[in-house]
């Protein structure tokens, strides 16, 4: 009886932070309402995020002020917006928290959304360091730097005195029951329990409709982890809309900072199929607007399994292009094929060097169920207008119906408006070397 008291009351004081982070910030506040259910949890410590729920100890909710539960709060949506929850692929988990945190609490002290907890000497109880300020920093690179610490502080392997080889011991024998990370963040591990952030697993019980619960939340089961990121950039948007009606404090500089941490430090192979896998599966109609979205205003697409339409790839032939790089991408688009990881569906592919104008020889088309290869036909700059102008052109007589553009390039030009198709950039230039990235689409680096 008294738990659940307490979970009444919690709830209520819950409710209270949630509605304070609408009044002040919309687009937090938003996202929240729509794409997280908030569950009762016992537990863990304070709060905790997997990208479907935000869960909290009643205890800990009970503790603290209203403006403590207002930062934390913030501080999970803040987790989800950043894909923490999709994109750990492998890293140690503890340091993976840490690294977002301290790039989280810093955007949130900087704009003032309620306030960090402390202990009873004043301290902070969340970790904050501005050499981790995440208006400049994206979550990879500050998990390196905190890697590296760990890395530098590892003990040394001892030689053995007597030079025996011992052909029996394990290469890892030496730092097993040594746990580096635990011991160099121990005081940091501490802190992350304040808003932690779990791995998304696509799997049923992660509904937002409790059992026997009638609820508001919009309910979706068993999506890809894209598809989780993409619900929450469409609920910024949302947000982002309302906030424009409102005079609501600590506004953010969203497009910045996810700009920050929409970069693929994966596999160029497992990016091109992820983006290819996605697209076949989510095919938008925006002409049936979807019922869930217009009871809460907004008129967006419905969203229709069907295979893909045509995959058009455009293939940048200046000089500077290997011809090693989009074969490989070639093989592997073939191989997705075999595997049936997507659908058999025609290929367009259009050459384009520096002409601005791509006449029709400079197209080639795969039909279903063909395998495409590659041959070079031109030499010369780079355009991307004129490619995206082609792709426009052959739809508009006609001869494709696009799904997706695959932009295999050395990105050495300016980057046009947003087609109104998605784009992934594969470049053979390494980022670093990149003036800036484009501002729409995705990005990843053809390494082979």
């Amino acid at each position: 009886m008294d738990n659940l008291f307490t979970e009444r009351k919690a709830r209520k004081k819950y409710d209270e932070a949630v509605r304070y982070i609408l009044n002040t910030n919309p687009v937090l506040g938003v996202i929240l309402y729509e794409r997280l259910r908030p569950v009762a949890d016992w537990e863990h410590d304070c709060y905790y995020t997997n990208g479907i729920v935000i869960g909290y100890n009643p205890d800990a909710v009970m503790s603290m002020s209203l403006l403590n539960n207002v930062f934390i709060i913030a501080h999970e949506v803040w987790h989800c917006l950043m894909c923490h929850a999709t994109r750990r692929n492998g890293r140690d988990k503890r340091l993976w928290n840490i690294a977002g945190d301290y790039l989280i609490n810093s955007l949130l002290v900087s704009q003032g959304i309620g306030e960090m907890p402390t202990d009873k000497d004043g301290n902070p109880d969340g970790l904050l360091d501005w050499d981790y300020d995440g208006r400049y920093m994206d979550t990879e690179r500050c998990y390196d730097l905190l890697n590296d610490k760990a890395e530098k502080s590892k003990p040394k392997p001892q030689p053995d005195p007597k030079g025996d080889p011992k052909p029996d011991k394990k290469p890892d024998q030496e730092s097993q029951g040594h746990d580096t990370i635990a011991e160099q963040f121990k005081e940091e591990i501490e802190k992350i329990k304040m808003g932690i952030v779990d791995d998304y697993v696509a799997e049923g019980e992660n509904s937002w409709d409790a059992e026997g619960e009638e609820t508001d939340y919009i309910t979706e089961v068993e999506v890809t982890p894209q598809e989780l990121e993409d619900m929450f950039n469409e609920a910024r948007v949302h947000g982002e809309f309302s906030q424009g009606k409102t005079s609501g404090v600590g506004a953010f500089d969203f497009e910045g900072i996810m700009d920050l941490n929409k970069k693929h430090t994966i596999s160029w192979e497992d990016i091109l199929k992820e983006y290819l896998t996605v697209k076949s599966k989510t095919k938008k109609n925006w002409m049936k607007p979807s019922a869930k979205w217009l009871n809460h205003g907004f008129w967006m697409p419905t969203k229709t399994g069907k295979k893909l339409d045509d995959i058009v790839i455009m293939i940048d032939e200046s000089g500077s292009m290997g011809e090693d790089e989009i074969e490989a991408v070639f093989n592997n688009i073939n191989q997705l094929f075999e595997d049936g990881d997507i659908p058999l569906c025609r290929v367009a592919l259009i050459h384009f060097a520096g002409h601005s104008n791509i006449p029709d020889q400079y197209v080639e088309y795969v039909d279903e169920g063909e395998i495409p290869e590659y041959r070079r036909l031109l030499n010369g700059g780079t355009d991307f207008q004129a490619a995206f102008n082609k792709a426009v052109e052959l739809e508009e007589r006609g001869e494709i119906n696009p799904s997706c553009y695959i932009m295999m390039t050395d990105m050495y030009d300016e980057y046009p408006p947003e087609p109104d198709f998605p784009v992934l950039w594969m470049s053979v230039t390494p980022e670093d070397s990149l003036y800036c990235l484009p501002k729409y689409g995705s990005f990843t680096q053809l390494i082979i």
